[in-house]
């Protein structure tokens, strides 16, 4: 059984609109480094995504990252 919070409820008809809150990154050592991308919203949801395995990568993720800290991640047209 799924269980809705109080808060997902009311924002579901409010209509607020998320916002990304924090984005990490782990790197994955195996027969290469795998770079893990984990973004997180103010509502406590979590997304989680794998970026190419490059020099530099990493650094650039938070980079791009700190830029889009507060905005919507369902508006990507606007965010990207």
């Amino acid at each position: 059984m799924y269980v809705i919070s109080k808060a997902k409820i009311l924002n579901f008809l409010i209509k607020e609109a998320l916002k990304i809150k924090d984005i990490k990154t782990m790197v994955i050592k195996g027969n290469f480094e795998w770079i893990l991308l984990g973004i997180y919203t103010d509502d406590g949801e979590f997304s989680l995504g794998e970026a190419f395995p490059g020099f530099g990568v990493r650094e650039m993720i938070h980079i791009i990252g700190s830029r889009i800290l507060g905005e919507d991640p369902t508006e990507i047209n606007q965010v990207f």
